[in-house]
């Protein structure tokens, strides 16, 4: 008997050791079930979060397109502005090119405005001369010196002056 006593306590000394393995396994089943829902609560919010980061990468991702096509425009516009320019520089230079062949152009004219009215000049002086100096003086005397200017090739009002001025010197050497 004393060994079914011992059996017995033996078992019943098993069966508290495994209720108290029950219960501790109880009690880790319930605080894992709690892990568990927190866990299920944070993936849920993990998840939530998620969903909304997707949905703001798609709205980025889209603003993201609409300012490539903007950039796009822009620099079209700018290569535009480039060509423009270069046209803009090549017509200034043209344009600068043009002032220069314009002022030698002037310069030309000038000179060959000079070389006529020394010319015409001295066309009108040799014509003076030789009107005065061939005409006999009885001749010179008739006629006035606006009579003279009037019968002469028209000429320049540059001119006119310097023949006024021979025209009253040989009025004077001939009265």
């Amino acid at each position: 008997m004393n060994t079914r006593k011992t059996t017995i306590r033996q078992l019943e000394d098993q069966l508290h050791q495994a209720l108290k393995e029950l219960k501790s396994s109880r009690a880790e089943c319930e605080q894992l079930l709690h892990e568990r829902e927190d866990s299920k609560r944070e993936m849920l919010s993990v998840l939530g979060k998620n969903q909304k980061m997707k949905s703001e990468l798609v709205e980025l991702h889209s603003e993201m397109l609409i300012i490539q096509s903007h950039r796009d425009e822009l620099q079209t516009v700018l290569a535009g502005f480039d060509q423009s320019s270069d046209a803009f520089d090549v017509a200034l230079k043209h344009i600068a090119d043009l002032e220069w062949e314009l002022r030698d152009a002037h310069k030309q004219i000038t000179i060959l405005d000079s070389q006529k009215n020394n010319r015409n000049m001295s066309h009108t002086q040799s014509l003076f001369e030789e009107l005065i100096c061939n005409s006999p003086t009885i001749y010179t005397k008739e006629i006035h010196k606006d009579q003279i200017i009037e019968r002469m090739i028209p000429i320049q009002a540059s001119c006119r002056d310097d023949i006024n001025v021979s025209v009253n010197k040989s009025c004077t050497l001939y009265p």
